[in-house]
């Protein structure tokens, strides 16, 4: 499966090495620039988003992601986002109303900074939520891992 991972910091780093011994796996960090990083990753089947979401005074600021939202679908991206970013409850709800045609699955990640690549590769649980069809995808590209137990929210 080609899988992208937008987002190389901490978690973006282990989604990326952890997915890449049983996929085919391309990363974009918008610090390296590389247009061609980009357009390789919009090919993917499903991209993993991990990118920041800092507090702010009414809940998370979602500027970076939401730019990045933008880019992904003006450049033609028509898979599966994955988001790993820590997201508020309604907020995937607010993108299809934005992004009608988007398919998106929240998959929120559990990890220590000093641990992350580990914590991630070792994972036994994996949760999941959007639609049926899109989690299950979503989940197939997690397989090679150890993951032994999927929880699956569904629309």
């Amino acid at each position: 499966m080609k899988v992208g991972v937008i987002g190389r910091g901490t978690v973006g780093s282990a989604v990326l090495e952890g997915l890449s011994k049983y996929h085919e796996v391309s990363g974009y960090d918008k610090k390296s620039g590389k247009k061609k990083d980009f357009e390789k990753v919009l090919q993917s089947e499903v991209i993993f988003l991990c990118l920041p979401t800092p507090s702010a005074l009414h809940g998370q600021d979602l500027t970076v992601i939401e730019n990045s939202l933008k880019e992904i679908f003006n450049g033609g991206f028509t898979g599966i986002l994955a988001i790993k970013s820590t997201i508020l409850p309604g907020t995937i709800h607010k993108w299809t109303k934005i992004w009608k045609f988007g398919k998106f699955v929240a998959c929120p990640e559990f990890l220590s900074a000093d641990t992350a690549k580990d914590d991630f590769i070792k994972a036994r649980t994996i949760c999941v939520g959007g639609d049926l069809p899109d989690c299950k995808k979503v989940i197939e590209a997690h397989k090679g891992l150890r993951i032994t137990k999927f929880v699956i929210g569904s629309s």
